[in-house]
């Protein structure tokens, strides 16, 4: 270490990141039990992630999050840990309403409409359209961290980077972009990575995903999934279905191997994609408002009612 008063700081900060990770690994323990673990693991790797990215660590031989480096055991236990434990977080919610939409206050207005019925459990925001990253900012702040909030559509490292620092605790894409499911476990959050075919399926496993998304799952169908669920080293891991699926199609998705299924404007309602903010006057509804409140509010509570 360099001499001096840089020297010294650079020491501090390299002796809490090797703390920091002793703290994580021993909070990460499987055999220690105690309450809000997960929420405790995950704040401490974001921490953790953080504390990489500082300059003089930089200069002292330590990499930003945005370069390739090599991950302590330490840390991949507790990456992984919390990727399973969310993936098995996605597989008890079912199925994942998926907010797209032309303005912040109406994805966040649904978000929180759509997270007080009974048994919804996850939500995702879009972040590929303008007010996405701001809504997922303000559903993390009302939600708090116990909700399941993701992120959908990401698709670099920088897009996964700002939707994890605004709350996202999943992030999902339709494609894998290199490094996506290594840069997630980093941050500590599950990444879920886009794919197709069975190749595409093990690559992703191999890079040690935890969870994937069938996309779309129109152009694979339930017949495709129930076939690729068929090959033993696809029997065990996490699978959302995402695209082109009704509320009405969940159950045959279900049946055929998804976990988790994923379902935007049929389920959420198509007025979310107004580009106009949320009226606040007593004028009369435009059509998309209307058909929300008259008929697609309440098959989103039938849906989430029949999960349990």
């Amino acid at each position: 270490v360099a001499s001096g008063p840089e020297g010294t700081s650079r020491a501090v900060r390299a002796a809490r990141v090797a703390i920091l990770k002793e703290v994580v690994r021993r909070v990460s323990d499987p055999a220690l039990q105690y309450a809000n673990k997960e929420v405790t693991v995950s704040d401490l790797t974001r921490v953790l992630s953080r504390l990489k990215t500082d300059p003089l660590l930089s200069a002292n031989g330590e990499h930003s999050l945005t370069t390739p480096y090599h991950i302590g055991s330490y840390e991949t236990s507790a990456a992984v840990g919390i990727a399973e434990s969310t993936a098995q977080r996605l597989r008890r919610s079912k199925v994942v309403a998926v907010l797209r939409g032309g303005h912040s206050s109406r994805i966040v207005q649904r978000g929180l409409e759509l997270a007080n019925m009974p048994n919804c459990e996850a939500l995702e925001v879009a972040v590929d359209t303008p007010g996405g990253l701001e809504a997922v900012r303000e559903l993390s702040s009302v939600l708090g961290e116990s909700y399941l909030l993701g992120a959908a559509t990401v698709m670099d490292l920088e897009q996964t980077q700002a939707a994890v620092e605004a709350g996202a605790r999943f992030v999902t894409s339709p494609v894998n972009p290199p490094g996506f499911v290594q840069h997630c476990h980093r941050l500590g959050v599950l990444g879920i990575p886009g794919v197709m075919t069975p190749t595409e399926l093990h690559t992703a496993m191999v890079q040690g995903a935890a969870a994937v998304k069938i996309f779309p799952a129109s152009s694979v169908r339930p017949a495709g999934l129930r076939d690729i669920r068929a090959l033993g080293p696809f029997k065990k891991i996490t699978i959302m279905a995402s695209g082109g699926i009704g509320p009405g199609e969940v159950a045959i998705w279900q049946d055929s191997g998804a976990d988790v299924v994923a379902i935007g404007s049929q389920l959420v309602g198509k007025d979310v994609k107004l580009e106009i903010p949320t009226s606040q006057s007593k004028g009369p509804l435009l059509p998309e408002e209307e058909a929300w409140l008259r008929r697609d509010k309440g098959q989103a509570e039938a849906l989430f009612r029949s999960l349990r």
